[in-house]
């Protein structure tokens, strides 16, 4: 995801539009994850029985998730409104992203005691946050495609505050090593894609 931030998205919001509407796009796709990630804070309090209670983590990580791929969307709508193959590489970088995020909502879930129907419904349930995202993101585009750099721009700040606020800190909880392994493996990937799907 950093890398699509910093190959595509932001190079792209800059060949759409222009300096301040880039800056723009990426501030506010940052301050709206931020404010998502305060409500949360405040419906699910830090010292609250979180970690005892798998139930109610498995919501949270839902909840959280489906704010989040929200924005997700909205980049893979803009990808696909430029020339080339941005929107392909937005939309499989994502996929595999929510791959990790899944297995996040259905283990404290099945912990709990929670039916496997009842975890399938929910994450597919969660999952529909993308296309419902993208769909927005189309019939803005559709509206007036000055909206093109500014959803770019808005979805690269999204990723760039998921990145840095949340997958790397928790990643390198668990495994520094592992982590920035994975931050170079990806960004390699990304930087082929970039190549080979100009």
């Amino acid at each position: 995801m950093l890398g699509i931030v910093f190959l595509d998205l932001i190079p792209s919001a800059l060949q759409q539009g222009n300096f301040l509407s880039t800056a723009a796009g990426v501030f506010s796709g940052v301050i709206l994850l931020r404010l998502l990630d305060a409500v949360l804070g405040v419906v699910f309090p830090a010292g609250s029985l979180l970690e005892e209670n798998f139930l109610r983590m498995g919501y949270l990580i839902a909840i959280g998730i489906a704010l989040h791929d929200l924005p997700e969307g909205f980049a893979i709508a803009a990808g696909y409104a430029v020339p080339g193959q941005l929107g392909l590489t937005i939309a499989l970088a994502i996929g595999l992203h929510n791959l990790p995020e899944g297995m996040a909502v259905a283990v404290p879930l099945n912990l709990a005691g929670v039916s496997k129907w009842s975890i399938l419904g929910i994450t597919l349930l969660v999952s529909l946050f993308t296309p419902l995202g993208t769909l927005i993101g189309l019939f803005l585009i559709s509206f007036s495609r000055d909206f093109i750099a500014l959803l770019l721009a808005m979805a690269g700040g999204a990723m760039l505050y998921l990145v840095l606020s949340e997958l790397l800190p928790e990643g390198r909880r668990h495994s520094p090593l592992l982590t920035t392994g994975g931050l170079l493996v990806g960004l390699a990937v990304t930087y082929i894609l970039h190549l080979v799907l100009p």
